[in-house]
């Protein structure tokens, strides 16, 4: 999940290759546009943690604004819903759900620019945290020990579909060669945002 951020323009990549319940690797939408409000919501962590998420935002709000107020208590409820779930169906995942976090970018009429939220749970027990993202590239945060930043150091900035998909490839051959049990992978669809539209693509394959 990565995100390129502008006054006027915005851009949030994601891949498509998730883990399902039967251990499977299958294609799983990873965001979703919300059309009545022009703004992109994307998830990482566990396909439940996304579904339910999505599920809940989809009524809430008549613009980013309104759903940014709401989000810090709609994301408590959604990651306790999926801990339920988890716990009543005896569920494994490969993702740690603690480590759940999701983007919310979109056009803000309060403030007459593109803004960008990240929520992250850093911890089993802690809250969300949110964090104004500044202008230019968040790039998914990866595991320390594989000099994941060093490894990334030399591609462009993500400014075009283009590019964030290469940023995209280097991350999947990452993951793929180290961290085996995390899926990873499939398509790599890129939303661009603007003050009144929005196109998302499939950039290339992972």
């Amino acid at each position: 999940m990565n995100v390129w951020l502008q006054p006027e323009l915005a851009l949030v990549g994601v891949d498509t290759d998730a883990r399902s319940l039967d251990g499977t690797v299958e294609p799983f939408s990873k965001m979703i546009p919300l059309i009545h409000m022009n703004a992109i919501l994307a998830a990482t962590g566990t396909t439940l943690f996304a579904g339910f998420l999505f599920q809940g935002c989809q009524s809430v709000g008549l613009d980013v604004d309104k759903l940014s107020a709401q989000m810090p208590k709609i994301l408590p409820l959604v990651y306790d819903r999926m801990v339920e779930a988890i716990k009543m169906a005896g569920m494994r995942f490969a993702a740690d759900p603690a480590q759940s976090s999701a983007v919310l970018v979109g056009w803000s009429a309060q403030e007459n620019r593109m803004i960008g939220n990240l929520y992250e749970r850093r911890d089993s027990r802690g809250s969300f945290v949110c964090t104004s993202l500044p202008y230019g590239a968040y790039v998914q945060p990866g595991p320390t020990d594989l000099r994941w930043a060093d490894r990334l150091l030399n591609l462009p900035e993500p400014k075009t579909p283009e590019a964030m998909s290469r940023l995209a490839q280097e991350q999947t051959k990452i993951i793929k060669e180290f961290i085996s049990e995390i899926a990873a992978g499939g398509q790599f669809i890129v939303a661009q945002l603007t003050r009144r539209n929005m196109n998302i693509r499939a950039v290339c394959e992972l």
